[in-house]
């Protein structure tokens, strides 16, 4: 009886304890509220709600997003973004590039954030829980406060920035000040 028990004890932590596959992106939580879309051949008339009525700017579906939503963006060139939402810490905005195409029915290629010579690619201020996901950065210009991608301000929490690269940014590639308990991880600068 001791060892059968002992058995049913250790199933669910053994269960528990295994880990997902390899390297690509985790899978959206149950309780995201939908995806919006952006492809370089989108337009910002459209509702962003699938491939064929994407966005054309990670900005208009940044200004559409509400707690929970993912937003994903298909290979091509994109400029700056500036977060105006917020997730929850149950909910986050996810900002997930798709070099593959597979999500959005796209050729593969890099997903670019340009900054064409402002501050950042990719800012973060006053804002939490927000995930950011596989973009490449580029053209910062110098600045004491520029980089490809921006994260501050004492009120900014639960920022994730991963599997991003930053690269040709006058100033740092990925900056963190005054935020709390943000994770940047496995990023290429």
């Amino acid at each position: 009886m001791v060892k059968r028990l002992t058995w049913l004890v250790c199933v669910p932590f053994l269960v528990l304890a295994c880990g997902g596959g390899g390297g690509g992106a985790a899978p959206p939580p149950e309780n995201r509220a939908e995806t919006l879309y952006v492809r370089s051949s989108g337009n910002d008339a459209n509702d962003g709600l699938t491939p064929d009525t994407a966005f054309r700017e990670v900005n208009t579906a940044a200004a559409r997003s509400t707690p929970g939503e993912m937003i994903v963006t298909g290979p091509g060139t994109y400029r700056p973004v500036n977060i105006v939402n917020e997730g929850s810490s149950a909910q986050p905005i996810t900002f997930l590039a798709d070099p593959t195409g597979q999500m959005t029915g796209d050729a593969p290629g890099e997903v670019i954030l340009d900054a064409a010579g402002t501050e950042t690619a990719f800012k973060v201020s006053n804002k939490s829980h927000i995930i950011v996901d596989g973009f490449t950065v580029v053209d910062s210009a110098a600045g004491s406060g520029s980089a490809g991608i921006v994260v501050k301000s004492s009120s900014t929490t639960d920022v994730i920035v991963r599997n991003c690269i930053a690269r040709n940014n006058s100033g740092m590639g990925i900056r963190v000040a005054d935020a709390i308990d943000v994770t940047v991880v496995n990023n290429l600068v």
